[in-house]
């Protein structure tokens, strides 16, 4: 978007609204996807919108739109909805400048379909010529935009952003013996070619492991979470540091800051600084700088994640941590969650967990009690451990555990190394007396 064209806006907004807060974007992205063997989807999108949080007698308007340069009918459709806004109690992000670097590949601005076509055939021939009777699945995706944040307090925070991404999938489907494994990974810059071979190679790995069944006996047991399934088990933790559950009061740690609440060899990080993840950004999407913090350290409750609206409502300080698209207001949200690295070889976890399970996935989580702390689901991919191998898919097999239990107390060794998966950088953990139920 031109320079003209935003000043129009800014003009606009300081004329009819008491407050606001613009932001504008531009993106582009490209994708190509895999299914059953076939290249069935290539995409190429560009977009160029705009919203503003209009305040006037304060009250809070917000429109978006993809005609930026229509800047009256964008800020008089805000202005249309302030009245049955929600109340401007706080105040918008005042001029800041961020510390750190950006972290952008512009490269990836001009990457073509045949280049990730290439990715995806070569990947498909690695799998196939391994796994010849299954079915290639896979995506690959970039992206780049520019984005900025401008106030009517003073914020001006203009970033760029860019990412690839990509997963490959080996499928098998034969009387009613289901088998589907995948893996992948999303940077901020472009992954090299080594990486995605090293990817299908797992996926290969993984699938000639599961391609045994054994059964596991319904009882307490330990589990070698993968740092995928960890993430499913850490989201008790991040519902219950975000602002707006803090604001509410349902949030099991309004009260516990500064105390211990975990292990003490927990120490977790909301990281916007790592060149590595996903969500690193020198400005959240209020345009507050955003910062590095040890949210959970040595197992004490160091504080919360908020955007402005929520640091106003419950008395606290503005973490950086507002999380939007163009088209959304912002709420608390993480940039990188990062956890740090234990002491223990994964080799060594494996063979502690001898006659246990290692998961790799869990699926139907999603309806557990995550401010309880509780999480159950089916396992969705995993393997019983015998002397520090895998030696077969377990299968029909579920769990219910609670998170605060199972770190406090149930740890038996956290891994040294560790794992990048988008915005998460996360070790393995192995924990004991899970419950199991199985058929």
């Amino acid at each position: 978007m031109n320079d003209k064209a935003i000043q129009t806006l800014i003009d606009t907004a300081k004329s009819k609204c008491d407050d606001f807060e613009l932001a504008i974007g531009d993106s582009t992205s490209m994708s190509i996807k895999y299914d059953k063997d076939r290249l069935e989807r290539i995409d190429q999108k560009g977009a160029t919108s705009a919203s503003i949080q209009a305040v006037k007698n304060g009250r809070i308007g917000f429109s978006v739109t993809t005609k930026p340069s229509e800047a009256d009918d964008l800020i008089d459709s805000a202005l249309r909805l302030a009245p049955y806004g929600s109340e401007y109690d706080y105040e918008f992000a005042p001029a800041a400048k961020a510390s750190g670097t950006e972290i952008v590949d512009a490269t990836l601005s001009d990457m073509t379909p045949k280049q990730l076509v290439e990715l995806g055939e070569d990947a498909k021939a690695r799998i196939k010529d391994a796994l010849p009777d299954v079915m290639f699945g896979g995506s690959f995706a970039t992206s780049f935009g520019e984005s900025r944040i401008l106030s009517s307090k003073g914020a001006d925070a203009p970033e760029r952003s860019s990412s690839f991404s990509f997963y490959v999938a080996a499928e098998f489907n034969q009387e009613g013996d289901f088998l589907q494994v995948y893996d992948g990974a999303s940077s901020p810059t472009r992954i090299a070619k080594s990486e995605i071979d090293a990817c299908a190679d797992r996926v290969i790995g993984d699938f000639k492991a599961a391609q045994v069944s054994r059964k596991v006996s319904p009882g307490k047991h330990r589990i070698l979470l993968t740092p995928e399934a960890l993430s499913d088990v850490l989201t008790p933790f991040a519902v219950n540091v975000n602002g707006k559950n803090v604001e509410k009061k349902i949030s099991r740690w309004v009260e516990s800051r500064g105390q211990k609440v975990f292990d003490e060899r927990i120490t977790i990080y909301d990281d916007p600084m790592q060149a590595e993840g996903t969500g690193s950004s020198l400005y959240d999407g209020e345009g507050v700088p955003t910062q590095r913090r040890a949210l959970i350290e040595n197992g004490v409750l160091n504080g919360f994640i908020h955007s402005l609206s929520t640091a106003a409502h419950t008395g606290d300080t503005p973490t950086g941590n507002g999380s939007r698209s163009i088209g959304s207001i912002a709420r608390p949200g993480f940039h990188n969650i990062v956890m740090n690295a234990g002491d223990v070889d994964l080799s060594d976890l494996m063979k502690q967990g001898d006659g246990g399970i290692i998961v790799n996935s869990f699926i139907g989580v999603f309806t557990s009690n995550f401010l309880a702390g509780q999480v159950s689901g089916s396992i969705m991919l995993g393997y019983l451990l015998e002397g520090g191998e895998r030696v077969g898919r377990v299968k029909n097999a579920a769990v219910n555990m609670n998170t605060f239990d199972l770190f406090n107390g149930k740890i038996v060794g956290i891994s040294k190394e560790r794992k990048w998966m988008g915005n998460e950088c996360l070790p393995w953990i192995l924990v004991e007396d899970v419950a199991i139920s199985s058929k």
